[in-house]
């Protein structure tokens, strides 16, 4: 009788109930699904991320390897050279001190240099040239203390007044004027001094900066006939117009040095491109 009586009360608890629960599924539906989404969304993202970081961390490292030069793994030499550095001449003399002899046959390496006849010879770059362009004396001089002083006023020319310029720069300059502090270079650092195709290009900035760059092949096994190698040395000095450098002169100069894969077999072809660069304003786009 009892289960008969309760009976519509167990049913409208339980139609209740049923109603209780459809109105919340259809309340939170919403809910549940932005939640869902924002999980999915937030796997999706963190999957992305951690792909996106893997690809700038494997561009980051590339970028650092092509700005060193070479991959330690590529680099044959044996210490103390390394794929880019910091090296100093021995004690450069200048005009009317102990080392005039020196400073004589200098003189003499600039006008062979300077020669119709030489390829390469003295090369220079300024804000103006556009590229790399062989420096002639202005006129058919052969007396190489007449070129030295041709070459002394262009120099003062293409500088200009500078603050912190120095007078001695076109006598710094020469003394860094020689092919021959490659082979000096080769035998400090420890490789074969087999220098091949060296230039010798003189920089001049927009800003009255002055620097002397050598380039030339260079190997670390010396073998018969060989015309190029797989590796440019480039030779930059500091920049010579300055009050720093000219105190510093008698000790030597301060040059960085940067060892880099050849793609060309010669380098005119495409040595000369940080020079280029640097034409544009500082020096630290080459390095």
């Amino acid at each position: 009788m009892s289960a008969i009586v309760t009976a519509p009360f167990r049913l409208a608890a339980a139609a209740t109930t049923f109603y209780y629960r459809l109105v919340s599924a259809i309340v939170t539906a919403p809910f549940r699904l932005a939640a869902a989404a924002a999980t999915f969304s937030y796997k999706v993202a963190s999957r992305f991320i951690g792909a996106s970081y893997s690809v700038a961390s494997s561009v980051v490292i590339c970028l650092c390897r092509s700005r060193s030069g070479l991959d330690v793994k590529e680099f044959p030499f044996k210490d103390p050279l390394k794929p880019q550095g910091v090296y100093r001449t021995d004690p450069l003399l200048s005009e009317g001190q102990k080392g005039e002899k020196e400073f004589v046959e200098r003189k003499s390496d600039l006008k062979r240099m300077v020669q119709p006849n030489v390829e390469g010879g003295l090369l220079y770059v300024t804000a103006e040239s556009g590229g790399p362009m062989p420096w002639r004396p202005a006129t058919d001089e052969t007396d190489a203390n007449a070129i030295f002083q041709d070459f002394s006023q262009w120099l003062a020319k293409e500088v200009g007044e500078v603050p912190g310029g120095d007078r001695g720069l076109a006598q710094r300059v020469m003394a860094c004027l020689s092919a021959g502090e490659l082979t000096q270079f080769a035998i400090r650092m420890n490789f074969p001094p087999q220098v091949l195709q060296s230039h010798v290009v003189l920089v001049v900035t927009k800003d009255g900066e002055v620097r002397v760059m050598l380039v030339a092949f260079i190997t670390h096994q010396a073998k018969p006939g060989l015309d190029s190698t797989p590796f440019i040395l480039k030779l930059m000095t500091r920049n010579l117009n300055s009050v720093h450098e000219a105190s510093d002169f008698s000790r030597g100069i301060v040059m960085d040095y940067r060892v880099v894969h050849a793609t060309e077999k010669k380098i005119s072809n495409g040595g000369f491109q940080p020079v280029l660069q640097l034409t544009a304003q500082s020096y630290s786009a080459c390095k």
